[in-house]
Parts: structure tokens; sequence; C-alpha cells
């Protein structure tokens, strides 16, 4: 992402100007992009306008490839520019103390003002407002208006009391442990248990895929049975019964899609209740991995409070698990970026003491909780019907 792509969202709509302005100044942008934005600032203008203008520069063509999210993209660009200034401040403050003819006072000033001015934050909390919502919530919970989601597993809602409108749920583990299952596990009770709209991204599997292992949830026929050819009368009934009731029913699956600017926009125009996105680490990488794990978590992080809905990021666990002792995974083990911990409300992490496919050493850790209790339970995994179940 460029902050030419930003720019590209006022020719959309121009009020999106507004929000920009209101994030990014025109002094922390420069050259190119410096141009482009004090054009679109004095005048309402096109695109045409803006090429004229600028003797048809082909970085022009970046205009066309709008974000959009305007606010989430602006916030990160914001973040980026802020850590580049804390270097450049660094770096003058080294310079300033090479010079033995500049006081330690006067180079301590500087820092202070400079940091200062770069973390700085306007805030329009309110104390009064925010005591008032809070026992809305207090009683909207008491009086049962306002209801967490439950994910169908007892053990996990007892101690998480399910999933919360507007939060980050992250689902972790190691390749081949599990992760997919449980979030299709509780995907597949959240839709077809409690009616609850459900809408889960696979940017890795197939549709194929997704019915086998939703199949063998359901109806307990396995992945091996079906691609075999193995299948009686009975279960071919069974699959037929199960496709008449998805068909119908309150699950959406969308495979193979791993353009983090699509997934957004069609969880803004969908009316589920709770997202599933299959997983973090196999977004199309834009610049670098890290750097596009940790735009997609800005991003989800905004939209989830933006649509108040809850949103559930699978995450792979880094390697070095697999060389402790007891391969316990925590959540700074969570691969590619330290965002995924930092963004998450809840992190629930699949664990096997023994070996991944032994039903009974199955533990689920809740490593963060922003709503309640941390802690692990036990849960039992079926391989054959790829379920987790109490």
């Amino acid at each position: 992402m460029n902050f030419i792509n930003i720019l590209g969202s006022t020719l959309i709509e121009r009020k999106n100007i507004n929000i920009i302005k209101s994030i990014i100044h025109l002094e922390m942008t420069s050259g190119f992009d410096y141009n482009v934005y004090k054009l679109l600032l004095e005048n309402d203008i096109d695109i045409r306008t803006i090429k004229t203008e600028l003797n048809n520069d082909p970085r022009l063509s970046e205009l066309t490839k709008p974000v959009t999210n305007v606010k989430g993209a602006c916030l990160l660009y914001l973040e980026k520019y802020k850590r580049k200034e804390l270097l450049r401040m660094v770096e003058e403050a080294k310079y300033q103390l090479n010079n033995e003819k500049n006081k330690l006072s006067d180079i301590g000033s500087f820092i202070i003002k400079k940091s200062r001015e770069l973390t700085n934050v306007q805030s329009d909390f309110n104390k009064t407002e925010a005591s008032m919502e809070y026992i809305k919530l207090v009683e909207g919970i008491r009086n049962g208006s306002i209801k967490f989601i439950p994910t169908g597993l007892k053990r996990l809602d007892d101690l998480i009391y399910g999933f919360v409108k507007s939060e980050i749920i992250i689902i972790g583990a190691r390749p081949t442990v599990g992760k997919t299952s449980l979030a299709l596990t509780i995907a597949y009770n959240q839709s077809f248990l409690y009616g609850i709209k459900t809408r889960f991204y696979s940017i890795e599997m197939g549709a194929n895929a997704l019915l086998n292992s939703l199949i063998g949830i359901s109806k307990g026929i396995s992945t091996n049975e079906i691609m075999k050819g193995e299948i009686t009368d009975h279960q071919l009934g069974e699959i037929n019964q199960f496709l008449v009731e998805f068909d119908k029913g309150n699950l959406d699956i969308i495979p193979e899609l791993s353009d983090l600017d699509l997934i957004i926009s069609d969880i803004e125009l969908s009316d589920a209740d709770v997202f599933y996105i299959d997983y973090i680490q196999d977004l199309r990488v834009k610049t670098s991995q890290r750097e596009t794990i940790e735009e997609a978590m800005t991003e989800f992080k905004q939209l989830a409070k933006r649509i108040n809905k809850p949103i559930v990021i699978l995450s792979q666990i880094n390697r070095v698990t697999e060389e402790s002792k007891d391969k316990r995974p925590y959540k700074h083990n969570l691969k590619g970026s330290g965002r995924i911990e930092e963004a998450g409300d809840k992190i629930i992490l699949i664990h096997n003491e023994v070996d991944q496919f032994d039903m009974d050493n199955y533990k689920l850790l809740i490593e963060k909780n922003k709503q309640g209790a941390t802690g692990e339970i036990h849960i039992n995994f079926d391989k054959r019907r790829l379920k987790f179940y109490d």
C-alpha cells in the first residue's frame, strides 16, 4: 500500500479527503506524494486534471487502485511515518552527542520535545459517555438483550463466555494440528445449532475440501471415505441431506480468496454475524509478509470495530515451539508479526501434549482474553471427522 493508493480513494468519494487530512498533514509527505496531495487539498479535481498538472507521470496509475478502508490505511501510514521520524531523531541525537560542544541538557530537551510531538495523541474520550455506555453493557448482559456468541464447545464457552461483538479472536496452531478444523467446528456450531450467520474465508482451501470437512463434522463421513469412493447408499443420502441444509443455511464459505482488499470489501457488504479468515500468513504478499500481516491486522481491527462484529483470524505458530521440551505454544510464538498478538482480544492456541492425532491429549490454551479469564481446557479431537468436541 502506497500513499497514492490512499489518495485514490478521493476520486471515488470526494469526502474521503476529509478523513485523510484529519490524520495525515501535508508536511508528513514529500516528493511525488506531496505534489499529488497538495493538488487534491487545494482543488476538487479529477484524474485527467491531475495528469495534466503532473505531466502524465506514470506513477499516477496507482490512483486507480484505491484502498477500501481509508481510515485504517491512514492510521497505518501515520504509524510508519512516526517510526521513521523517531529513527531520524535518534540519528540526529547521535550526531549531537558526538559534538562535545553540545550540552547534554540541550540534547535531552531535543529528544523529549521531538518524542512528545510524534507520540502526542488528541483524545475525544468522554468519561461521562463512557460510563453510560458501560452501564448499558452491564445491564444488557444482565437482562439478556446483549448476548455473547457461543462457540458450541461448552468448556470453551464456560471460560471465555463465547465471542463478543467488535473483537478480534486469534486461533493459532502449528501446521496440521487442527486450527482449520477448530474454526470450522465452531462456525458449524454457530450456524447450524444457533442459527447465527457465519462467513468463512479460506485463502488456501478450495470449495470441495471445505465441504469434505463440513460433511465430516456434520455427518461423520470422513474425507478418506469420500475420496476413495467407499461410501454407502445411506451415507450418500446423508451427504445429499447435508448439502440441502447447507444450501439453505447460515454458513457461507468463500474459497481461495487471498486479496486483503477484496476480503475487507466483502465483509463490509455482508450481513453475516461472525467472520473467519483462514489464515493470516497466507494472504497475498504486497511488499513483505511481515508488512502484509501488520497491515492486515490493523485493517481487521478497525473493521471489527466499525461493523461491530467479531472477526476470527487463524494464524500459524513459529517452529521454535517444536524445539522446546513440552512443545507448548505461547501467544508471542504467533508467526510473522507481534501485531497479531497485539491486535487480538482473545487468543486461543491448540496444543497436543503427546501426539497431534491423539484424541485424548488436546488442549485449548486461552493465552489472552480482554473480556475475562485465561487458562486452559481439555478438548477432544476426532481425526476421522476432523471435529473438535467436549
